[in-house]
């Protein structure tokens, strides 16, 4: 074994190794992203809830997850609907 093959394998052994810690650091993002969309939603049906408890909603819709897919505005003079 030369020294050229042994350079070579390290090289090959410290990609492999950014790319592992890489795709772990993907996976715990996207676990922890997952986790704070299930508690936003938690809480927005608990806020929905509430306030539908208390009557303060009547005649508009439940906040609900699908509404805030789209982000859409649109402007009407000095209204901003979402």
């Amino acid at each position: 074994m030369s020294v050229d093959d042994l350079l070579f394998t390290i090289i090959i052994g410290g990609v492999v190794l950014s790319i592992a810690y890489l795709r772990a650091q993907y996976m715990m993002r996207r676990s922890y992203r997952i986790a704070e969309r299930g508690s936003e939603l938690r809480l927005r049906e608990l806020y929905a809830t509430r306030r539908l408890a208390q009557g303060s909603l009547r005649g508009r819709p439940v906040p609900s997850p699908a509404a805030d897919e789209g982000h859409f505005c649109r402007h009407e003079g000095q209204k901003l609907y979402v």
